[in-house]
């Protein structure tokens, strides 16, 4: 008999204090600005309905505060939470907690770019090419690469499969490029063309023959959420 499916609801953490001030965190952290918390409570309001029987986080500040938020909102409240080192951000090396512009400066030379249009990378590298290049330009070497990410997120996920083998739904909340360089690496032909968005759901399904990839970066939840918390306030 087939065991059940384990449904993985991997989501990115919501806008924090670092981002609005263009400071670079990978293992750096910072928590989340008002409007992240909103967008949490958002996609957990969204998520109502989906019962949620474990909650992995990555240890980091705004991936806790993310995964609680989205627990609390979503009703999955007594859901039992693991924080793990393993779903945390890509490291960036010499850039952590840095300025985005020292990191990215590089690569906009490159392309003849100023900052102002930063997001006109993403026109010439998808988002693993354009994070292992930054990881190649780190001065000290010190930097992740995107398949060092990529396996460690990978473990991560098979030790929730066997933690779970009841099946069911699982909310695991982590971060951007780590979550990218995931989605890649199971999945090659999926191609990420840019950042993941904040608070966004990406659904990772694991059967019997392996992990299969049944939604990516769906806004849906937080917009539902959104209409809800409309409604009521």
């Amino acid at each position: 008999m087939n065991k059940q499916p384990l449904f993985i609801y991997l989501i990115r953490h919501g806008e924090t204090v670092s981002n609005i001030r263009q400071i670079v965190q990978g293992w750096s952290d910072s928590h989340l600005t008002e409007k992240g918390v909103y967008q949490a409570q958002c996609t957990g309001t969204g998520l109502k309905g989906v019962a949620f029987s474990g909650c992995y986080s990555g240890d980091l500040i705004r991936q806790m505060e993310t995964a609680e938020v989205i627990l609390q909102s979503s009703g999955n409240g007594e859901a039992p939470r693991v924080s793990d080192p393993d779903f945390r951000e890509m490291y960036y090396g010499s850039y952590e907690a840095g300025p985005y512009q020292i990191m990215y400066e590089p690569l906009l030379r490159q392309f003849d770019l100023d900052m102002s249009r930063i997001e006109e990378l993403y026109d010439h590298l998808t988002c693993t090419q354009l994070f292992e290049q930054m990881a190649c330009n780190d001065p000290d070497g010190e930097a992740e690469h995107c398949d060092e990410v990529a396996r460690r997120m990978l473990r991560g996920l098979n030790r929730i499969v066997e933690e779970h083998p009841e099946g069911g739904n699982v909310l695991l909340v982590s971060s951007s490029c780590a979550s990218a360089d995931v989605i890649e690496y199971l999945f090659p032909e999926k191609t990420v063309q840019t950042l993941i968005r904040n608070c966004s759901v990406t659904i990772i399904r694991h059967q019997e023959d392996g992990f299969f990839l049944d939604a990516f970066d769906d806004v849906s939840y937080y917009h539902k959420g959104e209409e809800i918390l409309k409604r009521e306030n």
